[in-house]
């Protein structure tokens, strides 16, 4: 496929010569690998390969210097909005670890005009977020209800372009990983990252790519669906960065303590025969590792084809520990805050109490599952 040999290209210099020989070919067609470059995610980064080199035709090579100047000039105004943000969550002590593409932009693109990003992610402490949020209000941002009373906090600011931050507090909104992923463990792996002058952190190596890996398949794949080309680059451009550094058994013990070992094994499969900086091992060492029960239990729920929430509900349910924690977790999902409801149906008061009533029946108003609600006051 030649966008996947594009993409190869940035650590395998001789891939381009199997473009080249495609590109020669009577019957190649620069307008399926354009549009193939765009749903995968992934044109501005094939464009950077590309251009200059005369393989496609002007009419082809159009929307993909599009995608590529279009994200370049979004991704200046978002990293000089970003810097602001990050310059007063500095000041008010509060320490930030940069997530995903804002962080792998800087990590492993170099280039900003590269990776294209709907959003920034940031994962503060939990005793941090209610400061975090005032931060967030104080510079204009307005924070959106149905995300509230999750483990995560969404907040806008509409300025040159919408700007959207999701304010972390866990890195995945599943349950079950609040109780088996230590934050203590993220935080002491770090590493320094420098955003617009501001000091702030990434995610360790094996933190890394352990949440790309479960970011890919928690969030973003369904069972028997194909997995967007522009996640599973990310953790390509991952292990070429981190190659020389990279603590194997470090990231193999993690996966397994902490409840991860399905989507890595599932991302490993999907690496194999990519030429990547793995040694022969570790995929053998992968395969080697054991889901508890309680895992595949999780992962098949927020992951089958079709997603039945009260299956999902469950599954979230019986992994919280203590029952009134579990209480708590139940009460919030069947009658969540008035605030949500209004945000989530965009409903009149006097419509509030049969939209309860619906959810309860299990008869949705909208295509929302029922959230992992978090009892945080805004």
């Amino acid at each position: 496929m030649v966008v996947r040999a594009c993409l190869r290209s940035r650590w395998e210099a001789a891939v381009l010569d199997e473009v080249r020989t495609a590109a020669a070919q009577p019957d190649f067609d620069g307008a399926a690998v354009a549009a193939a470059a765009q749903a995968e995610g992934v044109a501005p980064l094939v464009y950077s390969v590309i251009r200059d080199q005369g393989w496609l035709s002007a009419e082809a090579e159009q929307p993909l210097r599009m995608a590529y100047y279009q994200n370049a000039r979004r991704n200046v105004l978002l990293f000089r909005e970003l810097g602001v943000v990050l310059q007063h969550l500095t000041a008010a002590g509060i320490p930030v670890i940069v997530l995903k593409g804002a962080a792998l932009a800087h990590i492993v693109y170099a280039n900003p005009a590269v990776r294209p990003m709907c959003d920034v992610d940031l994962l503060v402490r939990e005793a941090d977020v209610p400061a975090a949020l005032r931060v967030l209000r104080d510079v204009g941002f307005t924070l959106i209800p149905p995300r509230a009373y999750r483990n995560e906090v969404m907040a806008r600011r509409t300025s040159a372009f919408d700007f959207v931050i999701e304010l972390h507090w866990h890195l995945f909104v599943i349950p079950y990983y609040i109780y088996t992923l230590s934050n203590a463990w993220l935080w002491e792996t770090v590493l320094p990252l420098q955003i617009e002058g501001n000091a702030v952190h990434s995610l360790g190596p094996e933190a890394q790519l352990l949440h790309l890996c479960g970011h890919l398949y928690l969030h973003h794949a369904l069972e028997g669906s194909q997995v967007q080309l522009i996640w599973l680059h990310d953790i390509a451009e991952v292990l070429r960065q981190y190659q020389a550094v990279l603590d194997w058994p470090a990231f193999l013990d993690a996966a397994q303590c902490y409840g991860l070992v399905q989507p890595v094994q599932k991302v490993f499969a999907l690496l194999r025969g990519l030429h990547l900086p793995i040694p022969v091992p570790v995929f053998a060492l992968v395969d080697l590792l054991s889901p508890t029960c309680a895992e595949q239990r999780v992962f098949e729920a927020h992951t089958a084809s079709r997603r039945n929430r009260w299956l999902r509900l469950w599954a979230d349910w019986e992994q919280i520990p203590g029952w009134q924690q579990r209480l708590h977790f139940l009460w919030h999902n069947l009658f969540p805050p008035v605030p949500y409801m209004h945000a989530l149906y965009q409903i009149s008061p006097r419509r509030l109490p049969g939209c309860y009533l619906m959810r309860l029946l299990g008869r949705e108003l909208c295509t929302h599952p029922l959230d992992t609600n978090y009892d945080l006051e805004l």
